[in-house]
């Protein structure tokens, strides 16, 4: 499972190479062109991304309850989140 993260602005904060508002949104496209593991049929899921227009606090917040309740849901999945 992957959730998107379309965010800058604690990269640039921090002084970081930003691109990460765009890394999932990157990464869907990549994903639709190629096939992950075909011969072991291993499932990728799209959690979707969280609203790209929030506060960086609120964004981070919003994040984290996202994650809790997919983890809750499907707790012996791998989760990662794509962005910045």
């Amino acid at each position: 499972i992957f959730s998107g993260f379309p965010y800058d602005e604690g990269t640039r904060i921090n002084g970081g190479r930003i691109g990460g508002s765009v890394a999932s949104s990157i990464f869907r496209k990549t994903l639709s062109q190629h096939q992950i593991y075909p011969s072991q049929q291993i499932p990728v899921y799209d959690a979707g991304d969280i609203e790209h227009d929030l506060d960086l606090p609120i964004a981070h917040e919003r994040l984290e309850l996202k994650h809790k309740e997919i983890l809750l849901r499907h707790p012996r999945h791998l989760l990662v989140s794509i962005g910045g």
